[in-house]
């Protein structure tokens, strides 16, 4: 079993740090702070490294302008 990543991310629009588990499609929980590996975001920190700033839709159609902080 993979282990889960943990991941912050600074909102650039709000100026607001997210910080979340990636964890898998089933143990998914947004409000837990698990967020799938399928998901948007999930998909988007996988692609790019500490530092990046890069943009994600969300499933409800925000976009979202975002900086990846730490990911272990």
């Amino acid at each position: 079993r993979r282990q889960p990543q943990m991941c912050k991310e600074t909102d650039l629009d709000k100026n607001k740090t997210l910080s979340y588990e990636i964890v898998g499609t089933i143990e998914a929980d947004p409000f837990a702070g698990k967020i799938s590996n399928d998901s948007p975001l999930g998909k988007a920190v996988t692609n790019h490294k500490v530092g990046d700033e890069f943009f994600i839709t969300t499933e409800s159609g925000k976009e979202l302008k975002l900086r990846l902080v730490d990911i272990n």
